[in-house]
């Protein structure tokens, strides 16, 4: 039910997403029928978690926040030997570097193998404008000392600073030892491309919107949109005498409305996929939550309102709304009590109450006026009064 495949998976990110105050809001309205089917409508809320993603640089780990290096020029560099001169063979792959954007990450993967005498102590770097490191990557390694036609493998990371899309260059540089001779140097400059910034809350919103498009295709009676950030589904359900019940019992004077439900509406199913997913396998509130509760208190803010077709008279740890039509439930605290959801709701019959009401008095004044004509015929006659002389 959540964005990310499993509810597990997030939960395991919650110490992390804390210290930065991500928190993903869950909201579910449930609007229950007389005849016991309920229109669920459900908003998940990932935008803190997505804000926060895409100022480190999303997905890709990078921030996209360096500033150049204007102190680099490759003129700098031009007196300097080269690698071939120093009987240092330097090799990279081009095509670690294609597809280069601002704010994203870069790596080089070089091979340096010594064709001269033993070097004692060899450190390699890199300069460049655009090229700079990233708070997770270098792009400095000191290799140590290389016997003859020994080689070794270099692996260096960083990122592409704020620049503007274009053609740049980068630097390798190299400092060493050999034999009798001391601070040695090379160098080589190399040229890349670098492309605008991919906007990466903008590929995540066509990843989620497509997403949003293939439930929908395979569920017609599912709604699913996503929208900076926001997950809505909609649905209508009925009961299914499991994770649903609704009763309805009808009396002369009042209809009561019974409700239980032991976990949130799971309106998308559950996929064996390694796509990204909004299903997952949820806990019945009577299981709980474990260890993963006091973590899940802190990263979700899981909130259930659920509207019922009558006056609500009991709805133990849920809030009441003023018209008595609805309850909001904190699902959370649902799974610390470990107890199901459970609604009783009443509406008066008043058509019942006003027959009812009306054949009594109908009744009455039919005694009163059946007791009135049994005294007047059961009263005896007066004898005519004389006239008076």
């Amino acid at each position: 039910m959540v964005f990310l495949k499993k509810i597990s998976l997030l939960l395991s990110l919650a110490v992390f997403l804390l210290l930065f105050g991500c928190t993903i809001k869950i909201d579910t309205q449930q609007e229950i029928k007389k005849d016991g089917k309920a229109y669920v409508r459900q908003a998940i809320d990932i935008s803190s978690l997505l804000n926060y993603t895409a100022s480190l640089g999303g997905i890709y780990g990078a921030r996209g926040e360096e500033e150049p290096d204007y102190s680099y020029s490759p003129q700098a560099y031009s007196n300097y030997p080269s690698f071939e001169s120093q009987k240092i063979e330097l090799t990279y792959s081009p095509s670690d570097l294609k597809e280069l954007r601002v704010g994203g990450s870069a790596s080089l993967s070089m091979s340096v193998k010594n064709l001269g005498e033993d070097l004692s102590s060899l450190n390699i770097y890199v300069k460049s404008k655009a090229l700079v490191p990233s708070y997770s990557g270098s792009l400095d390694e000191f290799v140590g000392g290389l016997k003859k036609r020994e080689s070794q493998n270099i692996f260096l990371s960083g990122e592409i600073a704020n620049v503007s899309p274009g053609t740049y260059e980068f630097t390798v540089i190299a400092e060493f030892d050999r034999g009798s001779q001391k601070e040695l140097k090379a160098a080589k400059t190399f040229t890349f491309e670098v492309r605008e910034k991919k906007d990466e809350l903008a590929e995540l919103d066509k990843t989620y919107q497509e997403l949003c498009a293939n439930y929908t295709r395979k569920d017609p009676a599912l709604k699913c949109s996503y929208n900076n950030g926001i997950f809505k589904l909609e649905k209508e359900i009925s009961p299914d005498g499991d994770t649903y019940k609704f009763e309805k019992k009808e009396g002369l004077f009042e209809t009561t409305y019974e409700a239980e439900i032991s976990m949130l509406p799971q309106l998308v199913k559950e996929e064996s996929s390694s796509t990204p997913s909004l299903s997952s396998r949820q806990k019945r509130f009577s299981e709980g939550l474990g260890q993963d509760l006091s973590s899940a208190s802190s990263l979700f803010q899981f909130d259930y309102t659920i509207k019922m077709p009558a006056k609500i008279t009991s709805a133990p740890n849920g809030k009441i709304s003023d018209d008595k039509t609805s309850v909001t439930y904190d699902v959370l605290k649902l799974y610390e009590k470990k107890e199901n959801i459970r609604i009783v709701a009443v509406e008066e019959n008043e058509t019942n109450k006003m027959i009812a009401f009306g054949a009594i008095g109908v009744v009455a004044i039919a005694l009163v006026g059946g007791a009135a004509y049994l005294l007047l015929r059961n009263r005896p006659e007066q004898p005519p009064s004389q006239p008076m002389q």
